[in-house]
C-alpha cells in the first residue's frame, strides 16, 4: 500500500471512532467528589474552570474542548434530575454533562460531547468514589470497558467492536503493553463455549497459546514499532460466516480471516497483518499472534477458520497508485480542513465548507476503486452537521444536488443516506432558530418529508424508523389513532418476522384495546411470571408505568397516590432499561420503589416487555379497570390522579 494511498483511506475514516490527531494530551485528573456535597446540594462553588479541569480517565476519549477564547462565552449549569452540572458553550451546545444519579452528594457520572452529542462516559457504578467502567458511545464507538480493581486501567471489554479490536492491537504492540493484548484475546471459557469442529479447534488452540506465550518477545523483536507510531485505519471489507456444520463447527461463527491495520511512522506507512479475530456475543477476539507486514516476508496468521493450501498466505497486492489529479484534490483537502480550524468570520467559513464538499464530491466520482460508501457518509456527515451548526447555509442545497446526481449516474448504494441526513439536517436548524409558530410547521414539514422518503426508498434501513415517526406522530401529535394504526400496520406487512414487526403489532393491539380486556403477561423482577389476570387484581384498577431510569422523575408523585389510593389502585412499573444490571442499580440506589416492578430488558426496540404493547416513546401510562379492560393508552403524568379518581367513581356507581 503506498502512502498516498493511505493519505486517502485516513481521509475515508476522519467521522469515526479513531481521530487520532484529536488525541487528548493530558490524563485524567481525580473525577470523584471534586464538586463536595454541598456543592451538588446547592448549586454553588462549582465554577467552570473547575468543571473544565475535569478530563476523561481515558485518553483516546473524543470530546469538544473549546479554545481560550471560546472558553469565555461557555457556562455551567446546576441540574436537578439528577443532580449535577451541565457545561455548554456560546451556541448552547454541550460540551460536558457530570451527574450525581443515586443523589448522595457525590458525582458518579462524566459524560463528554462532540458536536453536541455524547460520545463518551465516565462511570462510578457502586458509588464509592472511583471509576470502574469506561463507555465510547455514539460516533466515539462502541467500546465499553470494565475496570473492577478501580486501578483506571481497563481489564475486560463489555463491548468492543472488530475495528475497535485492530486499534486496542495496534496501541497494544507499540506499547509493548501486554495486559492490553491480553484482554483482546479469546478467553478460555470462550474457547471452551464456541464449541469448535476438531480440526478448527486444534488449529486455534495452538495459535491462541503461542499468541498468549509468546506476546511480549515478540514486541521486543519481530513486532517492535517506533514509539512515535500512529493509528491510521482498519483496512478490511466485510466478515466471513462459517456456517454451523462447516468442519464440525456446532454454530455459526462470524469472523474477519485475514484482518490487518496500517499505521503511520514519522513520514513512513506500515501494515500489520492482525490475522483471524472471531465475534464472540458483543465483542470481538483476537485468536492469535500479529505480524508486521515486510516486502519480501511471506504471512503467516490469518486462515483458521478458511485455511489456504500449503504456506497460509502470500502478501497482500498492494493498493494502485492514484491518480496525480487525486493526490492533489487530497491535498487541497488538507488546506480546507486547516483552514477552517483558522476561519473566524461566517463568510470565509462557508466558502470553505462549499470548497471541501465541492473536492470531496470530486474525489467521490473521480475514484471507483476506494470505499465510495465511506465517502458518501462523510460527505453527508460533513455538510449536514456543518448547516445545523449554522456554518454553512447552502447546505442543503448541496446534498439534495449530490442525490440528484447521485440517482442520474445510476448510483443507488447509499442515495437514501445523503437524503435522510439532509431531511434531519434542515428540521435540525429549523427547530433551532424558529420560533413556536415556526417549529410547529418545522415538524409538519419534517412529517411530509419523511413519508415521502418512505415511499421513495421502501428498503432502506431508516424506512421503519420513519414509519414510527409517522405512527407516532398521528398517535401523539395528531390523535388521529385510525391513521397511526395504518402506519404500524404497513411495518407488520413489510417487514415481518422482526422486532419492528413485534412492536407495531403491539401497538396495534393497545390503540385497538379500548374498553377490552386486556391480555398482558410478563415478569417480574425477581423473574417470576406476572399476567393481569391474576386474582389479586380483580375489582381494583391497575395503573401500567412504563419507563427506564433515565426517565423516572414521576416515581414521587406515583408513590404518593400509591399510598393515597392503598386497596383500590394498584400501580405496576413496566422497565425495559436496555440491560438487567441497570435496572437493578437504579432499585439497589432507589429503596422507596415498593410497587411491583415487571422487567425485561433490550431497550423499547428489543424488549419484550415494549413490544407487548407497542411501546416507542417513555414514559408511558395505560390505565385498566377492575375487570382487566383497558381504559386508556396513553395517560399524560399531570392528568393521572384525575383519571384515577373518575375511574374509582365510575366503578362505585356501576356496583
Amino acid at each position: 500500500m503506498n502512502a498516498l494511498s493511505i493519505q486517502m483511506a485516513r481521509f475515508q475514516l476522519k467521522m469515526t471512532f479513531f481521530q487520532i490527531d484529536r488525541l487528548l494530551l493530558v490524563a485524567g485528573v481525580a473525577l470523584a467528589g471534586l464538586f463536595g456535597p454541598s456543592s451538588i446540594a446547592s448549586g454553588q462553588g462549582a465554577s467552570l474552570s473547575q468543571a473544565m479541569a475535569i478530563n476523561p480517565k481515558q485518553l483516546d476519549a473524543p470530546h469538544d474542548q473549546p479554545t481560550a477564547s471560546e472558553l469565555k462565552s461557555c457556562k455551567i449549569e446546576k441540574s436537578t434530575k439528577p443532580p449535577g452540572f451541565i457545561v455548554s458553550d456560546g451556541s448552547g451546545r454541550i460540551l460536558r454533562q457530570f451527574f450525581d444519579n443515586n443523589e448522595d452528594g457525590k458525582l458518579d457520572q462524566w459524560s463528554y460531547f462532540e458536536n453536541g452529542i455524547e460520545v463518551y462516559r465516565d462511570l462510578d457504578t457502586d458509588f464509592d468514589r472511583k471509576t470502574d467502567q469506561y463507555r465510547w458511545l455514539a460516533s466515539g464507538g462502541t467500546r465499553w470497558g470494565l475496570d473492577p480493581d478501580e486501578d483506571g486501567t481497563i481489564d475486560s471489554w463489555k463491548t468492543i467492536s472488530a475495528e475497535e479490536v485492530a486499534y486496542e492491537t495496534f496501541m497494544a504492540i507499540r506499547d509493548a503493553d501486554a495486559k492490553r493484548f491480553d484482554r483482546l484475546l479469546l478467553t478460555p471459557q470462550e474457547f471452551a463455549s464456541i464449541k469448535f469442529g476438531k480440526s478448527s479447534a486444534i488449529r486455534i488452540k495452538e495459535r491462541w497459546q503461542a499468541a498468549k506465550a509468546g506476546f511480549a518477545k515478540a514486541t521486543s523483536s519481530s513486532l517492535k514499532l517506533p514509539r512515535d507510531a500512529q493509528w491510521i485505519q482498519w483496512g478490511n471489507g466485510r466478515p466471513s460466516m462459517c456456517a454451523a456444520g462447516t468442519e464440525g463447527n456446532a454454530s455459526d461463527l462470524i469472523c474477519f480471516d485475514h484482518a490487518s491495520g496500517v499505521y503511520q511512522s514519522g513520514k513512513e506507512f506500515g501494515q500489520i497483518a492482525i490475522g483471524s479475530i472471531l465475534k464472540v456475543g458483543d465483542v470481538w477476539r483476537l485468536v492469535e499472534l500479529p505480524e508486521l507486514v515486510s516486502e519480501g516476508k511471506p504471512i503467516n496468521n490469518g486462515g483458521v477458520l478458511f485455511p489456504l493450501p500449503g504456506i497460509n498466505q502470500d502478501l497482500p497486492t498492494p493498493a494502485p497508485p492514484v491518480a496525480n489529479e487525486l493526490a492533489e484534490l487530497y491535498e487541497k483537502l488538507n488546506e480546507l480542513d486547516a483552514g477552517l480550524q483558522k476561519a473566524t468570520k461566517g463568510s470565509e467559513i462557508a466558502k470553505l465548507h462549499q470548497q471541501k464538499a465541492d473536492v470531496m464530491q470530486q474525489i467521490f466520482f473521480a475514484d471507483n476503486k476506494t470505499d465510495r460508501r465511506n465517502w458518501l457518509e462523510n460527505i453527508a456527515d460533513s455538510v449536514s452537521s456543518a448547516y445545523v451548526d449554522e456554518k454553512f447555509p447552502n447546505g442543503i442545497k448541496v446534498l439534495d444536488r449530490f442525490a440528484q446526481r447521485l440517482r442520474s449516474e445510476k448510483i443507488t448504494d447509499g442515495v437514501d443516506y445523503v437524503q435522510w441526513r439532509s431531511i434531519f439536517a434542515k428540521y435540525g436548524l429549523d427547530m433551532k432558530i424558529r420560533d413556536n409558530k415556526g417549529r410547529a410547521k418545522a415538524e409538519q414539514e419534517l412529517m411530509s418529508s419523511v413519508e415521502d422518503f418512505v415511499d421513495r426508498y421502501p428498503k432502506s434501513r431508516f424506512t421503519t424508523e420513519g414509519m414510527f415517526q409517522l405512527a407516532l406522530n398521528a398517535e401523539i401529535s395528531e390523535r388521529d389513532e385510525d391513521r397511526a394504526i395504518e402506519w404500524y400496520k404497513k411495518i407488520v406487512t413489510r417487514f415481518p418476522g422482526t422486532d419492528d414487526a413485534a412492536r407495531a403489532r403491539g401497538a396495534i393491539k393497545r390503540l385497538t384495546g379500548q374498553g377490552k380486556r386486556l391480555d398482558f403477561q410478563s415478569k417480574t423482577a425477581q423473574g417470576r411470571p406476572f399476567t393481569l389476570a391474576d386474582r389479586s387484581l380483580r375489582g381494583k384498577v391497575v395503573v401500567l408505568h412504563y419507563w427506564e431510569n433515565w426517565c423516572a422523575d414521576e416515581f414521587d408523585t406515583i408513590e404518593r397516590l400509591a399510598a393515597k389510593h392503598k386497596g383500590d389502585v394498584v400501580f405496576i412499573g413496566c422497565n425495559t432499561d436496555s440491560t438487567s444490571a441497570e435496572f437493578k442499580n437504579f432499585m439497589a440506589k432507589n429503596r422507596n420503589v415498593t410497587w411491583l416492578q415487571l422487567h425485561e430488558p433490550g431497550g423499547v426496540e428489543k424488549s419484550p416487555l415494549a413490544h407487548q404493547l407497542g411501546v416507542s416513546t417513555l414514559p408511558l401510562v395505560l390505565m385498566v379497570d377492575g375487570k382487566g379492560a383497558l381504559v386508556d393508552s396513553n395517560l399524560a403524568f399531570g392528568d393521572l390522579e384525575r383519571e384515577i379518581q373518575r375511574e374509582l367513581r365510575r366503578a362505585k356507581r356501576a356496583e
